[in-house]
């Protein structure tokens, strides 16, 4: 017969919210380093303002960032228009971003109160 309690699923389910937030938030973090080290190896750097523009903004709450732009042309520059060829920045970005993301989503539990 068990002595004591066993069942810790709400706590553990509790704790996996702000947890997943912290990866979310350092994740995107690194995809905004990402993307402009991507944008910087195109050659894409004229006055600077896109690579720079590069920015994270909180999404619709703890488990969402937005990476943004301040430039309306970075669409162009990314996926090309049919004067210009695409020079991918942003799904480069992303995959580059995606192992250590992956890691720290393996790791979760270390960062679950003992």
């Amino acid at each position: 017969m068990a002595v004591g309690e066993f069942n810790h699923f709400s706590a553990i389910a509790d704790a996996l919210r702000p947890a997943l937030a912290e990866i979310v938030n350092e994740t995107a973090d690194v995809l905004v380093g990402a993307i402009q080290e991507q944008i910087r190896s195109n050659g894409q750097v004229k006055t600077g303002a896109m690579v720079d523009g590069i920015h994270k903004e909180d999404g619709v709450d703890e488990l969402s960032k937005n990476i943004m732009s301040a430039v309306d042309y970075w669409v162009y520059q990314n996926y090309g228009t049919r004067y210009i060829p695409a020079r991918p920045f942003v799904e480069p970005g992303i995959e580059r971003t995606r192992p250590e993301f992956e890691e720290k989503l393996a790791h979760i539990e270390s960062r679950l109160p003992h």
